[in-house]
């Protein structure tokens, strides 16, 4: 889990990163929004958290170069890991995203697009939450 959510963002900024200070391009890392209560799926919480830092420190490292680091943190998305989940877990799931239940790819794709976007060119170091108010529940 390590290796997919911290090591492969990691690198591949890494390697992206002489191109990206010559276009001043952005990076947009795909974390998650996990809700702070959930005992479920600790490593993997534990792994965005890390991708997380990862996005807070590049984008301060590199923010003086004109490089933009944010990230977008979408909730449970329907996906074929989470159709293949008992029903009672799709359940909770989607009681925990008030808005529409669980989360439309097209949602994200659209968070990731403003990010990147001229629209967001003095945003970096910042957090979007696709999460369909599950943030706010949790406050």
């Amino acid at each position: 889990m390590f290796a997919v959510n911290v090591k492969a963002p990691f690198f591949l900024m890494q390697h992206a990163m002489p191109y990206l200070l010559k276009t001043k391009g952005s990076v947009v890392n795909i974390s998650s929004y996990l809700h702070p209560s959930s005992e479920l799926l600790m490593v993997s919480r534990m792994s965005r958290g890390a991708l997380d830092q990862l996005t807070i420190n590049a984008a301060s490292k590199y923010a003086s170069e004109g490089v933009r680091v944010n990230s977008v943190r979408p909730a449970t998305a329907l996906t074929e890991l989470t159709l293949a989940a008992p029903e009672d877990v799709l359940n909770y799931e989607k009681s925990k995203q008030p808005i529409g239940g669980f989360i439309a790819h097209e949602n994200v794709a659209n968070a990731v697009y403003f990010l990147a976007s001229s629209e967001a060119a003095q945003t970096t170091g910042q957090f979007l939450n696709v999460d369909g108010g599950a943030s706010v529940l949790s406050t």
